[in-house]
């Protein structure tokens, strides 16, 4: 399909179209990545609010996504030529940070965001709670023990909230230590 695609946008706009239609691949792809990228990093690490721990979590981001880029076996235009040149021109430099930073400041990618931290949330917790009804027990046994459930998945879904809240609020440390370095500009949403 995107092998059509590139086809008739070479026809209809020719070589500078076909380039970027590549380079609008290649950044939609980045968004792609990078959401999983970071998502999986958030649900996995604890966030360290120093400055070195966060430029060391976003060298390894970077290099991630270089490497995803260029391995993706998902887009048949990213194998072409140009579009392996227009990786290596945004990723083979300090532009990367630039491009995480133009990427992660949208409102759109926070929204996706936060909605596959609340699937990370909610699935922790169907894990967790798969258990079966209480069985045992008659009448006021099995309310106490429903009860004691009940109380104790609140409290788990609770702790898990905070944990999540730290995490965005190291999300937003990032945002302004790549601030801080130069890589976000003053126009960023």
């Amino acid at each position: 399909m995107l092998e059509r695609q590139l086809l008739y946008v070479r026809s209809k706009y020719g070589f500078v179209g076909e380039q970027y239609y590549i380079l609008h691949h290649v950044l939609d792809r980045a968004e792609q990545l990078l959401l999983s990228i970071i998502s999986n990093h958030l649900g996995v690490y604890e966030p360290i609010f120093e400055k070195e721990a966060i430029v060391d979590a976003l060298y390894k981001w970077a290099e991630l996504l270089y490497s995803e880029l260029l391995m993706d076996t998902k887009s048949i235009v990213i194998k072409k030529q140009y579009g392996n040149a227009i990786i290596h021109q945004l990723c083979g430099s300090k532009l990367i940070y630039e491009l995480i930073c133009d990427i992660i400041t949208h409102e759109k990618f926070y929204n996706k965001l936060v909605n596959t931290a609340e699937m990370k949330l909610a699935s922790y917790v169907h894990r967790i709670f798969r258990r079966g009804p209480v069985v045992a027990g008659i009448g006021d046994e099995v309310r106490r023990e429903y009860e004691r459930r009940k109380r104790e998945k609140e409290q788990i879904i609770e702790g898990e909230i905070e944990r999540w809240k730290t995490k965005f609020e190291w999300f937003f440390k990032v945002i302004d230590t790549l601030s801080e370095l130069g890589y976000c500009n003053s126009n960023a949403n």
